[in-house]
């Protein structure tokens, strides 16, 4: 048999791979490699997505409350209008003009029908209970103040001008008070809630993208230290079997490659090389 030179023994120790490394093949790895990554973006987008979700449901609200709001404007034009045309009426008829009286009329009741329209729609409609419960106060209101005008219209057909205008000018003066602050109060709490829906929102994004950016930060880093664990898994057996082979190379048969306990690819290469060394050590 040939003389062959034997060197000094490999001084590295084995590699302490995780144990998927060694039941797992490169394209096994590169597979897991994919997945880590893509579960990576799965979580940014789903944190994203509810965060997105939860602005839109606020967005949703708070365009409740901005409808509400509108509604509640334009009821309160309406109320508005019935209130001052009720004054004009008296003095056009007090004028003997039963034409204009008569157009002040069909006004004080098209406005009256606005008011009582969207007070109704905001105490179904309204986003809130306490937006709710403060239409339904104002329904009562509005409708004590029309009895109060209808009362003013019969007098006035009646020819009592003087009864009228007391009616008018100082009868429904505590009715008229208490419509106009129930409306005050009522766009009041529509505003309060339009402005801390508002803010709820701008806070929802801030916290959505903050956790947009925490769980991007967490994956990126878990998919990181996941891949360096793969490629140490790949790299090192791999210089372990080169650094024999230069050792080899050079002549010397004294050459251990101690990674020969993964099933994997570089398992087998460690395997079949450490059996070319038993031959040649023979």
């Amino acid at each position: 048999m040939d003389e062959v030179a034997v060197g000094p023994p490999e001084s590295a120790r084995p590699t302490r791979r995780f144990a998927l490394s060694r039941h797992l093949g490169i394209r096994g790895r590169l597979v897991a490699l994919v997945a880590v990554v893509a579960a990576t973006a799965v979580a940014c987008v789903g944190v994203a997505v509810a965060g997105m979700l939860t602005t839109r449901a606020k967005a949703e609200s708070s365009y409740a409350a901005f409808k509400a709001s509108q509604v509640e404007s334009s009821a309160f034009e309406g109320w508005i209008t019935d209130n001052a045309r009720s004054t004009d009426a008296v003095g056009a008829q007090s004028l003997h003009d039963p034409q204009v009286a008569s157009t002040d009329w069909q006004q004080i009741q098209q406005g009256y029908r606005q008011a009582l329209n969207g007070v109704d729609w905001l105490v179904k409609g309204s986003p809130t209970s306490a937006v709710r419960l403060q239409a339904e106060r104002t329904r009562v209101a509005l409708v004590r103040y029309d009895a109060y005008t209808r009362r003013f219209h019969r007098v006035m057909l009646a020819g009592l001008m003087a009864r009228a205008t007391w009616i008018v000018t100082t009868g429904s003066t505590t009715s008229a008070d208490t419509v106009r602050s129930n409306f005050l109060a009522m766009g009041r709490a529509l505003a309060r809630e339009a402005g801390a829906l508002a803010a709820g929102i701008g806070h929802g994004v801030s916290r959505a993208l903050l956790w947009v950016v925490a769980v991007g930060l967490l994956a990126l880093l878990c998919a990181v230290l996941f891949t360096g664990a793969l490629m140490r898994s790949i790299t090192r057996p791999l210089a372990r079997i080169a650094r024999g082979a230069e050792t080899l190379g050079d002549g010397y048969v004294d050459v251990d490659i101690l990674d020969i306990e993964s099933r994997d690819e570089i398992g087998q290469m460690a395997r079949a090389f450490s059996g070319l060394i038993d031959r040649r050590q023979e």
